[in-house]
């Protein structure tokens, strides 16, 4: 809590997490989609997997169908 004033005095620092949350947000709706998950690693994997396609979708001129055939190939 003592530095939620940081973002004042650090530039690298955003003043909100907005980020954050709309990432947390589709992790939330597919768990309302997928109604119950059946082990703790399977959460697990489906946040890997979402976080490798936020980052695959960072880049620029990224073709992410390529990009995922290529790790499971």
């Amino acid at each position: 809590k003592k530095d939620h004033l940081l973002f004042l005095h650090n530039k690298n620092v955003p003043a909100t997490n907005n980020e954050a949350e709309r990432l947390l947000r589709k992790y939330k709706r597919k768990q309302a989609q997928a109604v119950s998950f059946r082990s703790p690693s399977s959460i697990d994997h489906l946040c890997k997997c979402m976080s490798m396609l936020v980052l695959m979708r960072r880049k620029e001129q990224t073709n992410l169908f390529r990009e995922i055939a290529e790790i499971f190939a």
